[in-house]
C-alpha cells in the first residue's frame, strides 16, 4: 500500500482521503454474504470437498440465530455477524469486496446505474437482470443474448460486460482492508463520492476523513510532502505498548516472532530509511520496556533486515528445509530443556516441533477429592419409580439432596405417584442428567430433556409445551 501511495502522481486538485463503514459487522446481511462466499468458493479450480448446498447450510448454522445475554435476558441476533465469530471477518470481507468496483471509481457514481444502457428503461428486481462489470449499469436479460438458464447459473464471482467501453477511471490510489478504505479523488468530488457510495446498499453507511497535512491508515501515517507523499509507522494514542514479557514462560520462537513481526510491519509501513530507523527506535523502546535485552533482539533485527533486503540463499534453504518436515510433534513447553529436546528431535527424527503453553493441570486429573453428588447444585436430574416405568425430570439450583428430600413428601407429583403405584417399595432411583452454572440455561436444559424423554410424571404444561426448535 505504501508503494501505491508514494508512487501516485496526483494532480493539484486531487487529494487522498479515507472511508470507514459504521458498525460493519452488525450490518452485514448474513444470507447475502453467505451466497457471495459460496460463489467465490465454487468458482475456483479447487472447490471444497462438499457440495455447495451443504457448505451453505454449515455456514448458516455457524453464523445465524446467534443467542446472546444482555441485561439478564436472552436474545437472538436476527441479522449481522457476531463479533468474535470465526466466520465474521471472512463474510464481512467478502461482502465488502462485492462493492470494490464502485468504491474505486475516480469520479462519483451517476444516479442512473439502475437504467438499462440498451433500452434506457429502469431495471426492477422483479425481472432477470445482470450487472455489467465495466460500466456498472444493470442490464435487462432480454437486452442481452443470455437465456434465463444462463443468468441463473452465473455466480457473483463470474465476469460479464455488456460490450461497452468503461466510462469510469479507477482512482489513482485505492486500497481496502475489510471496512477501512483509502483512496484518491478530486477535492471537489469528495462530498459527492460520499453521497454516491452511501447509496450502494441500505446497510452501508460510510464516514470520511480527508488528508490535510497527514492522515492515519492502519499501520501507516501518510504525510504530504513537496515531492508527493511519505509514510511512517503509526501507533494509536491508546496503544499501551504491552507485549509478551521476555521473562514469560513461553517458547523463544514466540518472542522471536514478536520481534520479526514488528520489524516487518515497520518496513511495510515506512517509505524511507529515515522513517524506518525512527520506527525501529520506537520499537526498541517497547521491547526494552518489556525486558527484552539487546543481546536477544539485535541479532534478530540484523537477520530480519537482511532477509527483507536480499533474501539470501541460506535463508531460502532453511525455509525449504523446514517446509520439508511433514511430521508434526506437539509438546508442552517447560523451559530451556524443551528447546534442547526439540533440537534433538529435529535432527534425529526430522520432525516439526510445535510448542504449546497449555498448563499441565489441564491435562491431568484433579488432585482434589471429588464432591459427593448429593452436594451438587445447579443440576438437571431424573427420578425413577421403583414399581413402574414412570419417571420425573426436574432441575434445582440448590443441593441435590435438599431437592430429593422435597420429593419424599407432598405436594410432590413423584411422591403422590409412589403412594398410588402398587409396585412402589419406597425406594427412589436417581440420575443426574446434566449440569450448568447459568440459571437461565439450566431451565432450558430441563425443558430440552423433558421434550426428549417425555416423562409421565411431569405435570407442568409450561415445560412440556414450551417450543424448542433447532433449525438445520
Amino acid at each position: 500500500m505504501k508503494t501505491i501511495v508514494c508512487d501516485a502522481q496526483l494532480d493539484e486538485d486531487e487529494t487522498i482521503f479515507s472511508l470507514d463503514v459504521k458498525s460493519l459487522y452488525t450490518n452485514v446481511p448474513v444470507n447475502e454474504a453467505i451466497d457471495l462466499a459460496c460463489d467465490l468458493l465454487y468458482s475456483q479450480d479447487n472447490v471444497p470437498p462438499i457440495d455447495r448446498s451443504t457448505c451453505k447450510t454449515l455456514m448458516k448454522l455457524a453464523v445465524t440465530d446467534v443467542s446472546f445475554l444482555c441485561g439478564g435476558k436472552w436474545y437472538i441476533q436476527k441479522d449481522g455477524v457476531a463479533m468474535g465469530a470465526a466466520l465474521a471477518v471472512i463474510l464481512a470481507n467478502v461482502w465488502m469486496k462485492s462493492f470494490e468496483a464502485r468504491l474505486s471509481t475516480q469520479e462519483p457514481l451517476p444516479n442512473d446505474l439502475d437504467k438499462c444502457p440498451k433500452c434506457q428503461r429502469l431495471v426492477t428486481w422483479s425481472g432477470y437482470s445482470i450487472e455489467c462489470q465495466k460500466c456498472l449499469h444493470w442490464v435487462h436479460r432480454k437486452c442481452t443474448s443470455l437465456s434465463i438458464k444462463q443468468v441463473r447459473s452465473m455466480s457473483n464471482a463470474e465476469y460479464w460486460d455488456c460490450g461497452c467501453d468503461s466510462p469510469f477511471a479507477v482512482a489513482k490510489v485505492f486500497g481496502r482492508y475489510v471496512d477501512d478504505i483509502l483512496r484518491s479523488a478530486k477535492t471537489d468530488d469528495i462530498d459527492n463520492i460520499l453521497v454516491s457510495v452511501n447509496k450502494l446498499h441500505p446497510n452501508l453507511e460510510f464516514t470520511k476523513e480527508r488528508l490535510k497535512d497527514d492522515i492515519p491508515f492502519l499501520d501507516m501515517y501518510i504525510k504530504a510532502s513537496d515531492t508527493g507523499h511519505e509514510t511512517q509507522w503509526y501507533q494509536k494514542a491508546t496503544d499501551t505498548g504491552l507485549i509478551l514479557s521476555f521473562h514469560a514462560l513461553a517458547p523463544a520462537t514466540y518472542k522471536r516472532n514478536i520481534i520479526q513481526g514488528m520489524i516487518h510491519r515497520i518496513f511495510n509501513a515506512t517509505s524511507t530509511w529515515k522513517e524506518f530507523n525512527h520506527g525501529l527506535d520506537e520499537a526498541i523502546k517497547m521491547w526494552e520496556a518489556n525486558q527484552y535485552p539487546p543481546q536477544f533482539y539485535h541479532p534478530i533485527v540484523k537477520s530480519t533486515i537482511d532477509k527483507l533486503i536480499g533474501e539470501p540463499a541460506a535463508h531460502v534453504a532453511a525455509v525449504n528445509k523446514e517446509k520439508s518436515r511433514v511430521n508434526m510433534f506437539v509438546m508442552q513447553y517447560r523451559g530451556k530443556i524443551s528447546d534442547r529436546f526439540s533440537r534433538k528431535l529435529r535432527n534425529v527424527a526430522n520432525l516439526s516441533v510445535v510448542f504449546t503453553t497449555r498448563k499441565m493441570k489441564t491435562a491431568l486429573p484433579s488432585l482434589k477429592s471429588s464432591v459427593d453428588k448429593g452436594l451438587w447444585s445447579k443440576v438437571v436430574y431424573q427420578l425413577f419409580c421403583s414399581g413402574c416405568t414412570s419417571s420425573y425430570v426436574g432441575q434445582t439450583t440448590r443441593h441435590f439432596t435438599t431437592r430429593l428430600n422435597e420429593h419424599n413428601k407432598p405436594p410432590s407429583a413423584f411422591f403422590e405417584h409412589t403412594l398410588e403405584c402398587p409396585g412402589a417399595d419406597g425406594n427412589m432411583e436417581t440420575k443426574i442428567l446434566d449440569r450448568c452454572s447459568d440459571d437461565v440455561k439450566l431451565m432450558t436444559l430441563e425443558a430440552l430433556y423433558i421434550n426428549r424423554i417425555k416423562p409421565a410424571l411431569n405435570r407442568k404444561e409450561e415445560y412440556r409445551m414450551r417450543p424448542l426448535t433447532v433449525k438445520l
